[in-house]
């Protein structure tokens, strides 16, 4: 099937090309999709597992360093004050440039450490069927809480939580239902 399915994609990226150039490509797409499916280093799907796990940590990473820029920010405002409340545009110009550049070498920061992990986990990380399937679940359930953190955060106190928690019901019981 999975022969099939590689023939049907090189047949509609080339349609022009040969049976010989199609069956070739068939070959390179399906080893490539196998190549992304394994970066992880488990083949298949149970490679998103260790993806997500690396994802989550990356995304917290960049939520503290982007408060941490903010902070840097607002002290190069608060020392620069004068020349900002003078409206003197080349002040402006550099705690603008400076912002700018925090933000630059966070974003640098965050990619290289993420890319990084992700290179530690997919090498130093012996998973066989059984731990890719628990690194995948563990990684779907800490997406879950904070997906359940962030609603929490977003609907406040009082009647937005119990606007959020009769959905939660209400979807639940339709699923059920079905």
């Amino acid at each position: 099937m999975q022969d099939r399915h590689a023939f049907f994609l090189a047949h509609r990226l080339n349609r022009r090309g040969g049976r010989l150039r199609r069956r070739r490509r068939a070959r390179g797409v399906e080893a490539k999709t196998e190549k992304v499916f394994g970066l992880a280093g488990v083949p298949g799907v149970l490679g998103l597992g260790p993806a997500v796990a690396v994802a989550l940590v990356v995304g917290y990473l960049g939520e503290r360093t982007v408060q941490i820029v903010r902070r840097g920010n607002s002290a190069d405002a608060r020392r620069n004050r004068v020349g900002l409340d003078a409206g003197d545009p080349a002040c402006l110009r550099r705690v603008h440039l400076r912002g700018m550049l925090r933000d630059a070498i966070r974003a640098l920061l965050v990619t290289v450490f993420g890319l990084a992990l992700a290179e530690v986990v997919r090498r130093w990380l012996p998973l066989d069927l059984r731990g890719a399937v628990l690194v995948g679940t563990v990684a779907v359930g800490a997406a879950f809480a904070v997906a359940a953190a962030g609603a929490l955060r977003l609907v406040g106190r009082g009647g937005g939580r119990a606007w959020l928690a009769a959905g939660l019901v209400i979807g639940a019981a339709w699923v059920m239902a079905r």
